[in-house]
């Protein structure tokens, strides 16, 4: 777990050179770009930022990225935007990810999105509430569509860094007025816009950082996107600023008036569907079928949001090494299926889970919407269910969602500061002893309340 003792604070940079571009005219003076020396501990000699690659050692690629992802949560000009990216690579493997999993570290994207000023910028960012989806954009001044359409068809590493080199990168934070309880903006429920927009604080990034957690042999450009137009993706390794988790505690409402605290309708919904269901004979299991689960969970069909088209290719356990580690981990006691069977037998629902230790992490949902349409995805809500008052009844009344999706919304997840969900997973115990074995039978939505962790 990452800890503010665990890795000694110390930030370096190494000085750039960057490439002159044929097509696009200069846009950064020297007073736009961050300094380097920004970056560097006081006091006493400095050295080059650690490039990582492929063949870096395993153990010093992970020492080195939890180094800046410790650095970016206490400044976070030193990561891209507010998911904390750090570093592009390397690639992860199992052994990889499993050291950095241990330090709240997970594989994710970040976003560039080129536009010809900062006012656009500044328009463009309004069209996302989600502090999670907010990208990062490169300010090429005077950028036309056409001049954006023939750098989509150049493509390709050149075009990437000369967008990258010869824009000015910035990041636009749209600070709204937040719910105190859930941690979200807070939204108005009629009109599903945000209540209020309190700032949009706009800062350039260091271009030390773009160097260290970009690869332009890896980027890609995402098209037909209809909420914010073209943009360019970099897959990579975040610690995001806020953590998106379900607490037991949140699972119910505020007390009332009597100081009566009462499950919330969500659940309760849920809880009365799950009964429904075991009354049809259906039944509810941990760990009966992994390798059927994380099967489903390969193959499902999911929307794509740039363009409707339903497709399981996106799937990162299409990557044998991904799916092997999969079953490995779940060997070594460390991977959980949730199931739902229907009354023939056939799994139809759930999640895959990880553990280390006492920490629990959701990391996929699985359900049959091709025979039962998109409205079963309630058969994973259930599952999460499930596992929420397993991991309650052991004394962990904390599951980790990494960044907050629609489906942890559902299930009342919320978002803390990252130093505080450290805390909280510090204070775990190490030794509980959750039931991953018995069969769940759904409870009343009162006697799921009188499970609240002592």
């Amino acid at each position: 777990m990452l800890n503010s003792h665990f890795v000694k604070r110390y930030v370096s940079c190494a000085l750039v050179s960057l490439a002159a571009s044929s097509f696009l005219a200069s846009v950064t003076d020297a007073s736009q770009v961050g300094r380097c020396e920004d970056l560097f501990e006081s006091g006493g000699a400095t050295k080059p930022v650690l490039r990582l690659t492929e063949s870096t050692p395993i153990e010093v690629a992970a020492n080195e990225i939890i180094r800046r992802a410790e650095a970016s949560i206490d400044n976070p000009a030193l990561g891209l935007s507010f998911r904390g990216f750090v570093a592009s690579g390397p690639k992860p493997t199992p052994a990889l990810e499993k050291l950095l999993a241990r330090r709240g570290l997970f594989w994710w994207g970040v976003r560039f999105i080129p536009v010809a000023s900062v006012e656009a910028a500044k328009a463009r960012s309004l069209l996302e509430t989600d502090h999670f989806m907010q990208a990062n954009f490169v300010v090429v001044k005077g950028l036309s569509e056409a001049d954006l359409q023939r750098l989509i068809e150049t493509g390709g590493p050149k075009a990437y860094r000369e967008i990258l080199e010869k824009g000015e990168p910035i990041y636009v934070e749209n600070v709204y007025e937040m719910d105190t309880k859930t941690g979200l903006v807070l939204m108005n429920p009629e009109t599903k816009q945000p209540v209020n927009l309190i700032d949009q604080k706009v800062r350039s990034i260091d271009r030390d950082v773009i160097e260290m957690a970009t690869d332009a042999n890896e980027m890609d450009w995402i098209l037909t996107v209809k909420k914010t137009g073209p943009y360019l993706v970099q897959s990579g390794w975040v610690l995001p600023h806020g953590r998106g988790v379900i607490e037991y505690s949140n699972v119910f409402n505020s007390p009332d008036a009597q100081g009566r605290t009462v499950i919330s309708t969500s659940y309760k919904n849920l809880l009365y569907s799950a009964r429904k269901l075991a009354r049809d004979g259906y039944t509810f299991t941990f760990n009966k079928d992994f390798e059927g689960a994380l099967n489903l969970t390969r193959d499902q069909e999911r929307r794509d949001e740039t363009d409707g088209t339903w497709s399981s290719e996106n799937s990162r356990y299409k990557d044998p090494d991904v799916y092997n580690g999969a079953l490995a981990n779940h060997k070594a006691g460390k991977g959980v299926s949730v199931e739902i069977w229907n009354k023939e037998g056939d799994l139809i629902g759930g999640v895959l889970a990880f553990r280390e230790g006492p920490v629990f992490k959701i990391d996929s949902v699985f359900y049959d919407n091709k025979r039962f349409g998109n409205g079963s995805i309630d058969l994973a809500k259930i599952a999460g269910v499930m596992l929420v008052q397993r991991l309650a009844e052991a004394g962990i009344p904390l599951l980790d969602m990494e960044m907050l999706s629609n489906y942890s919304k559902s299930l009342r997840g919320h978002v803390i500061p990252t130093r505080a969900f450290f805390e909280k997973i510090d204070a775990l115990n190490p030794k509980a002893q959750v039931d991953l074995t018995t069969p769940w039978i759904p409870p009343t939505a009162e006697a799921f309340g009188a499970n609240v962790a002592k």
